[in-house]
């Protein structure tokens, strides 16, 4: 797969604001709602925000573009990588036509203004490719920069990874997970004063917070969650491989460093000795489980 999950990602956005949509109007109400989103949804309106209008209104169907919104609108390549430059206002246009040493373009008819450079935007992004092809990502930069022009070099994912203003925000941090070590992550966008969140916190085990989230969130007594796991419903997390990983038991007398043992809803299990294989299963044979529609 290449790329980014764009539907996935977006659809848990849009999920996240209806939630708090739908918990305001419970505030004022008292009514709750059923949320129905799909992944399909969330792609057209983020796609439609810019084409729908043209194609709705006069029949214009929008064609792939690649890395240019338009001729001078894009990703242009250099003679050392790659540089982003955002020319749209005839101003600018102007401008533009100036520094690479063409003001003939100006003058020029299908060019005057800004619908006929939308109709010969790939003859102008090919003028400009010829212009910056010549030149370092620094010197296109520094040229559209003393001219007023919006430009920015695109840098590698190494430069993104390691820039000073990502790391200063805390979006690359580290997490101690017992099974896998250090391991480096994305930080968490969200910087609150009252709940900033720790992104460094480790990943909970399967099961880990089957009490807080059955027994304090909705009610469910110790004598239903154990009905759950035995009837296989949830998962039961081991105690002293969850203490492991939040620091505070130690392993189980006789017991190499980190072995728990537990149940699943295949069978017991046990683990090896810390190493990164994880878990190893010893399922025991399943039975069919009529599962309770709901839990008295």
């Amino acid at each position: 797969m290449t790329g980014v999950s764009v539907a996935d990602m977006y659809a848990g956005l849009y999920t996240a604001i209806a939630i708090l949509a739908a918990l305001q109007h419970r505030a004022r109400t008292g009514e709750g709602q059923h949320i129905d989103i799909s992944m399909q949804d969330c792609v057209w309106d983020i796609t439609a925000a810019q084409t729908a209008t043209s194609y709705f209104f006069d029949g214009r169907v929008p064609q792939r573009k690649g890395n240019r919104a338009g001729g001078t609108f894009g990703v242009f390549p250099t003679r050392d990588g790659n540089v982003v430059i955002n020319v749209v206002t005839g101003g600018q246009w102007e401008r533009l036509a100036t520094v690479m040493g063409r003001d003939d373009l100006v003058r020029d008819g299908i060019y005057a203004d800004r619908r006929s450079r939308q109709e010969n935007a790939d003859e102008m992004g090919a003028i400009v490719e010829e212009w910056t092809r010549q030149r370092t990502t620094d010197e296109v930069v520094r040229v559209l920069t003393e001219a007023h022009l919006p430009s920015s070099p695109v840098p590698t994912y190494e430069q993104v990874a390691s820039d000073p203003q990502l790391l200063s925000r805390d979006m690359v941090t580290e997490v101690d997970q017992v099974i896998s070590g250090k391991v480096t992550v994305q930080g968490s966008p969200f910087k609150m004063t009252k709940t900033p969140g720790d992104p460094r916190q480790p990943a909970p085990f399967l099961g880990q917070h089957n009490q807080e989230v059955y027994g304090g969130l909705l009610g469910y007594s110790d004598e239903q969650l154990a009905r759950l796991v035995d009837e296989g419903v949830i998962w039961h997390s081991d105690s002293a491989l969850v203490d492991r990983q939040v620091g505070l038991g130690s392993s189980p007398a006789g017991q190499p460093p980190c072995t728990p043992t537990g149940t699943a809803p295949g069978g017991p299990f046990t683990r090896s000795p810390l190493s990164r294989q994880g878990f190893r299963f010893t399922p025991a044979p399943r039975q069919a489980v009529a599962l309770p529609a709901r839990i008295e």
